[in-house]
């Protein structure tokens, strides 16, 4: 009783379960959390780029569907922990003038691995990027004279590489009666594709793009506003700053992560740091689509257990195209 779509997909095949992208029952489309009911059809349609993900678990009632989930996303949260463990130290290790995958291939790694007790450097990466270890322990058993004095505090920062060109939001933005005109993004307010837009002509420098009630636009000349809007065949994604405050504790990093991921937002970078009262902020430069997108992520990233606040930065992120004040 209860069961869904997603249930059904699980009971087939774990496979069928983990891509299931949409339902139809006797014939007609219906969303995941679909109640079925004794002597419905079902078809169920996958997709490759669909995964589990933590809403998932708010509605699907069978218990094989249930462990299959929490399966996925435990396997999810370690590789992902293990990407983030890898970029740290590779950044870490080039910081310091040493070249990490060439000790790798002489295996120079493996008795200061040993002696951490890790079975081996994708076992420390999953430490690092799950929060239980620091690169600067590793370099202090391989030197320790080198590293020991002066070493930095346990390192607590989070990073994935920016994969995102600034190139990819010049055609975000239509102005009218204008081509090929300078299109500039307003750091105060960060505008995203949904929300009302208006631009103003700044000298030399083309037209500067803010959300319609931003506060700057105050400032503004009436005569020198333009009107503007999104453009509904832009395909890309825009970047966005979220600071999240929240619990300090084995694998929360993870947890936002994989919830940013589980709403397909792509992240930009990810930096966490923790204070003395045992609580952590982190910083999110994530890509959306639109504000529909980025507001279901607050929203999803404050039910999130351990998180405190979730606030919009305003600050740009990124570079975005021609930034200015």
């Amino acid at each position: 009783m209860g069961a869904t779509p997603v249930d059904f997909a699980y009971s087939i095949h774990t496979d069928i379960g983990n891509h299931c992208s949409q339902a139809f029952v006797n014939r007609k489309l219906v969303p995941l959390d679909y109640k079925l009911k004794t002597g419905d059809i079902v078809e169920v349609v996958t997709s490759k780029n669909r995964t589990p993900n933590r809403q998932w678990l708010d509605f699907v009632v069978t218990s094989k569907a249930k462990n299959r989930i929490r399966s996925w996303l435990r396997q999810e949260e370690n590789r992902r922990a293990e990407q983030i463990g890898e970029t740290i130290t590779h950044r870490k290790f080039a910081a310091k003038g040493l070249n990490l995958r060439r000790m790798l291939e002489k295996k120079k790694l493996d008795e200061p691995l040993e002696k951490l007790q890790f079975s081996g450097i994708k076992d420390f990466y999953r430490a690092v990027g799950f929060g239980n270890a620091a690169v600067n322990d590793l370099l202090k058993v391989m030197h320790p004279r080198k590293f020991a004095d002066g070493a930095e505090k346990s390192e607590r920062i989070k990073s994935i590489i920016n994969r995102i060109s600034k190139d990819e939001y010049k055609d975000a933005v239509l102005v009218k009666r204008y081509d090929n005109i300078l299109i500039k993004f307003g750091k105060c307010c960060n505008p995203v594709p949904g929300e009302k837009i208006i631009g103003f002509i700044t000298r030399g420098r083309g037209i500067t793009v803010h959300v319609y009630n931003c506060p700057k636009l105050l400032e503004v000349a009436p005569e020198r506003r333009i009107d503007v809007a999104w453009n509904d065949e832009y395909s890309g994604r825009i970047p966005i700053g979220l600071s999240v405050r929240c619990e300090n504790r084995k694998g929360i990093l993870s947890e936002l992560t994989s919830t940013v991921s589980g709403l397909n937002v792509d992240i930009v970078r990810a930096d966490i740091s923790e204070d003395k009262v045992g609580q952590g902020d982190a910083r999110f430069d994530v890509a959306v689509e639109n504000i529909t997108q980025l507001e279901k992520l607050i929203e999803s990233l404050k039910n999130l257990g351990g998180v405190i606040s979730v606030e919009r930065l305003t600050e740009t992120p990124h570079p975005r195209p021609n930034d200015v004040n």
